[in-house]
C-alpha cells in the first residue's frame, strides 16, 4: 500500500511557438511515472479517474498569464474536463478570465496547484466569496465562485447515532465478592451470604446530569457548521446549505465542495485523505494512490463492467 515507485523529471521549456495560446514563456518540470501509458483504463467511477489524474506531482512556474490560459493548459497536462464559471454579460459573479496569474510551485499535486491559482484568482474582500472546486456527477472539475458552485447542490444523509452513543458507567451496579463465593463453596452449606453485594449504603460519586440526544446532536451541529465553510450555512445566514437533524441522522443539502469537506470522498481512501486548518477555514487534502490500488480499483470493476456488457448483448439463438 505504502511502495514508492521510480520517478523521473522531465523538464519542458514551452514557448508561444509550442503552445500559441500561452503568449509568455512557461517553465514546467513535471513528475511523471517512469513507466507511463498514453491511455489511462477507468477504475469505474468517472470523479476517482479524475482525482487520479489531479494527483500527478508537478512542479511550474506561471510570470503574468492569463488565468483564461492557464485553466485551458491546465486541462491538457491532466487530461481533465475543467468547467470554469466565468464572469459574463449574464453572471457578475465569476473568474475573471484576464486575471494575470504569478506564481511558482514545487513538486505539488496539480490539484493542490488550481487551489493556489484559485486563492490568487479572486480577492479576499470579495464579496462573493474565494473561488474553490468541485466535481460534477461526470467526473467535471467545475472552478468558481462559490455563489456560483451553490447552485449545483445535492441532499447526503451522514448517520451520527454512532457520536450521540452515550456511555455511562452503573454506579449503583451490585460489587461480586471473591472471598465469599469461595467460602460459600467450601462451606457444607446453608447460612451463607450472596455473592453479590449491594452497593446502595456505599458513598457514590455525584452523577453529572444526563444531556438529552438532542442536545448531544445540537453540539455536533454547532461544531460542523463553524468548522466548515460557517459563512455558507442557513444557520449562519448564508445561502449555500441546509442542515438538519433527524432520528439521528444529519440531513445536508449542499454543493460538492462542502460535502468534501464534511466527510471527504467516498471514492478516494481515508488513508489517502487529510484534513487541515488555515486562516479559518478546512482544507482537505487528497494524496496520490500507489499504483497497485489503482490496479485493484481497476480489476474489482471489471466483473461489473462484463456484467452490464452481457445484460445489454443479445443472446445467440439456442440451435439445440
Amino acid at each position: 500500500m505504502h511502495a514508492r515507485t521510480s520517478r523521473r523529471t522531465a523538464l519542458l521549456l514551452l514557448s508561444t511557438a509550442g503552445l500559441a495560446w500561452l503568449p509568455a514563456a512557461v517553465t514546467i518540470a513535471q513528475e511523471v511515472p517512469a513507466a507511463s501509458t498514453p491511455a489511462i483504463r477507468s477504475t469505474g467511477n468517472a470523479c476517482r479517474d479524475s482525482m487520479i489524474r489531479l494527483t500527478r506531482v508537478v512542479s511550474i512556474e506561471f510570470n503574468d498569464q492569463k488565468l483564461e490560459d492557464i485553466v485551458r493548459y491546465l486541462g491538457e497536462i491532466t487530461t481533465v474536463q475543467i468547467e470554469a464559471l466565468w464572469a459574463d454579460d449574464r453572471n457578475v459573479s465569476g473568474l475573471d478570465k484576464e486575471r494575470q496569474i504569478s506564481l511558482k510551485a514545487e513538486r505539488v499535486t496539480a490539484l493542490d496547484l488550481i487551489e493556489r491559482i484559485l486563492d490568487k484568482a479572486t480577492d479576499a474582500t470579495d464579496s462573493n466569496g474565494s473561488a474553490t472546486w468541485q466535481f460534477t456527477e461526470d467526473g467535471t472539475l467545475q472552478i468558481g465562485p462559490r455563489e456560483r458552485l451553490n447552485h449545483a447542490r445535492r441532499l447526503v444523509a451522514y448517520d451520527i447515532n454512532d457520536l450521540l452513543f452515550e456511555y455511562r458507567d452503573k454506579l449503583n451496579s451490585p460489587a461480586f465478592d471473591l472471598n465469599q463465593a469461595l467460602q460459600s463453596a467450601g462451606g457444607s452449606g446453608g447460612g451463607g451470604q450472596a455473592p453479590f453485594q449491594n452497593n446502595q449504603q456505599r458513598q457514590q460519586p455525584q452523577e453529572e446530569p444526563r444531556r438529552s440526544k438532542t442536545e448531544r446532536a445540537d453540539d455536533i451541529v454547532k461544531i460542523l457548521i463553524d468548522s466548515v465553510e460557517r459563512d455558507q450555512w442557513q444557520n449562519n445566514g448564508g445561502s449555500g446549505a441546509t442542515l438538519r437533524v433527524w432520528q439521528g441522522v444529519l440531513l445536508i443539502t449542499a454543493p460538492d465542495y462542502i460535502h468534501r469537506q464534511v466527510d471527504g470522498y467516498s471514492f478516494w481512501p481515508a488513508s489517502h485523505t487529510s484534513y487541515a486548518s488555515l486562516n479559518n477555514r478546512q482544507y482537505v487534502r487528497f494524496d496520490p494512490l500507489p499504483p497497485a490500488m489503482i490496479e485493484k480499483f481497476r480489476k474489482d470493476t471489471q466483473p461489473a463492467i462484463a456484467s452490464e456488457k452481457a445484460k445489454t448483448e443479445p443472446k445467440a439463438p439456442d440451435t439445440k
